[in-house]
């Protein structure tokens, strides 16, 4: 949860205006493009989620989020060529979006033990906003002292984090008893 949470939309969203400032075309087309970028693949894909695997979208999700963030350091390093700044922050929605947005929250109530699942979301919901205020809130003292590149280099770095312990942590939960996700979880440990 975390994970997902220090890669949240916040940044992108509250600071939007910021990084589409003196983008060539109409900044409201940009804004409007990387919205839907978030809302299609809640429309399209979630019905399917069942028949990929959470670990599965959740995985997919991560690894994508992790290249784009490595694209947007590549393109502000090459001097923010505005239209492939757009175009990459639309991929990053959709990507983030198919997996490590919604799916983190379903994924995580599942692996928690019945008797301690509401206090357990309870907890989760109070660090993930948490971290998102703090995300939020450091993201243009980062950009003031290492620029969006370095902003996207921390952030690249953080999704690769996230993405090994997806890989290395976290179980299917999709159609399995929870009792059975609660058995893979303690032999993880």
């Amino acid at each position: 949860m975390l994970g997902s949470t220090v890669l949240s939309l916040e940044l992108l969203l509250y600071h939007l205006s910021l990084l589409l400032y003196g983008v060539d075309f109409s900044q409201m087309l940009g804004e409007l493009a990387i919205g839907f970028s978030k809302l299609l693949p809640v429309i399209i894909f979630f019905p399917f989620i069942d028949n990929f695997g959470r670990r599965t979208c959740l995985i997919g999700s991560a690894a994508g989020v992790t290249m784009v963030l490595v694209l947007l350091v590549v393109d502000f390093s090459a001097g923010d060529e505005p239209h492939i700044t757009v175009a990459l922050l639309c991929c990053y929605m959709l990507f983030y979006s198919c997996g490590m947005g919604l799916v983190t929250w379903t994924t995580t109530s599942e692996m928690l033990p019945s008797h301690v699942r509401t206090r357990g979301m309870v907890g989760v919901a109070f660090v993930n906003r948490f971290a998102s205020g703090t995300i939020a809130m450091s993201a243009l003292s980062i950009v003031n002292a290492v620029g969006y590149t370095g902003l996207f280099a921390v952030y690249s770095t953080l999704s690769c984090t996230a993405l090994a312990f997806y890989i290395a942590m976290v179980p299917e939960t999709s159609k399995r008893p929870l009792e059975d996700i609660a058995a893979d979880l303690r032999r993880h440990r």
